[in-house]
């Protein structure tokens, strides 16, 4: 997940986020659940009203080959397999939490295969610039350079971190410095790496 803004205030709110999912979650609350009450204690914490925080739930199938995805204004993750690189398009991707009324929170159940990988990102990965203009780097182009550096690292499984790195130093450089947005960036894969 994410909280919108930067300075002290996002960064507790964030921790209070972190903290109350990860109790909800460990007490065995139903991921729509979980969601909800995220959404509904997210007015009560933040120290103003504009502030809201997307997230991205992703539940693996106890045989790891499906998986359930809720999104709640948070990019889409990149699922790398044997047919290629390409984002999990969510169709039911409920607004950010803290914004609307909201009483849904949609799974939709992705078939994963035996041999994948999920990348997961906040979006400070995909906006930075894209040299001097305006343009950003977006998701597309994010699905463009990972396909590249899985083609010039045929090691990555055995260091996601490398491949982490690798895609942290290059958007950083399209964007011709540090990024000012947070990043934060999960390799998920169904062989443990």
């Amino acid at each position: 997940g994410d909280v919108c803004g930067h300075g002290a205030d996002e960064a507790a709110l964030g921790a209070c986020l972190r903290a109350a999912w990860r109790a909800l979650a460990l007490a065995l609350h139903p991921p729509e659940e979980v969601m909800a009450t995220l959404h509904e204690m997210l007015p009560y914490e933040r120290h103003v009203d504009h502030v809201f925080a997307t997230l991205a739930a992703v539940a693996v199938a106890p045989d790891r080959r499906s998986a359930t995805v809720r999104l709640a204004g948070h990019p889409p993750p990149i699922l790398i397999d044997d047919n290629g690189v390409y984002m999990l398009e969510i169709d039911d991707a409920a607004p950010p939490l803290g914004i609307f009324e909201q009483d849904s929170w949609p799974g939709e159940r992705r078939e994963l295969g035996d041999n994948w990988s999920l990348l997961l990102y906040t979006d400070g990965l995909i906006e930075g610039r894209i040299g001097q203009g305006s343009e950003r780097l977006g998701e597309h182009r994010l699905v463009e350079l990972v396909e590249r550096h899985l083609a010039e690292t045929p090691n990555w499984r055995e260091d996601g971190k490398g491949l982490l790195n690798a895609l942290i130093t290059e958007v950083e450089e399209l964007n011709g410095e540090p990024v000012t947005d947070d990043i934060a960036v999960l390799l998920l894969s169904a062989n443990g790496g």
